[in-house]
């Protein structure tokens, strides 16, 4: 019964990120930053539940050297689960394709993130769910992106998780 009541959650409440890169191209090779921003249906992320859980639209900007400049546009879809109190494991999938690029791209790039989420607020009134929830917290991690150019990134920026009221 509690993973039926988690996807209704999940796909009633609303995920909002942002973040800022180092791109590293070769690993560890510092060619960049990257900014990205992302808008989901989602849910979870709080003290009181297990996991969280964005499906939704993401958009980039990167600024490299050696003609690797990039602005994109994708989806994904990220999960997570609860770990310790305080820090979710994160994974994300998606695949974007750039709108402007200084140089040749693949007609659609697959990326991959493992990260995590750590709570720094919580509005959260167990006697009244009907007003809502909400968690912000900081999200780090780094990314893959699987380009003609591949793309490794370190990455640390904010989320909010909103569930509405009913």
């Amino acid at each position: 019964m509690r993973l039926p009541l988690a996807l209704v959650g999940a796909l009633g409440g609303c995920v909002a990120s942002a973040d800022l890169a180092a791109i590293q191209q070769p690993t560890l090779t510092p060619r960049g930053v990257s900014g990205t921003a992302r808008l989901a249906i989602g849910g979870g992320g709080m003290s009181t539940s297990d996991w969280l859980l964005g499906i939704g639209m993401d958009t980039r900007i990167d600024a490299a050297s050696g003609d690797n400049s990039r602005w994109a546009a994708g989806a994904s879809a990220l999960g997570g689960v609860k770990i310790v109190p305080k820090f979710f494991l994160t994974g994300r999938i998606g695949i974007w394709k750039a709108i402007v690029s200084s140089a040749p791209e693949a007609t659609a790039v697959p990326s991959f993130e493992l990260g995590g989420y750590i709570p720094l607020a919580e509005k959260y009134d167990p006697k009244n769910p009907k007003y809502g929830s909400s968690s912000t917290g900081i999200v780090l991690g780094v990314r893959e992106d699987l380009d003609d150019r591949n793309y490794f990134s370190v990455f640390v920026g904010y989320a909010l998780f909103i569930l509405p009221g009913y």
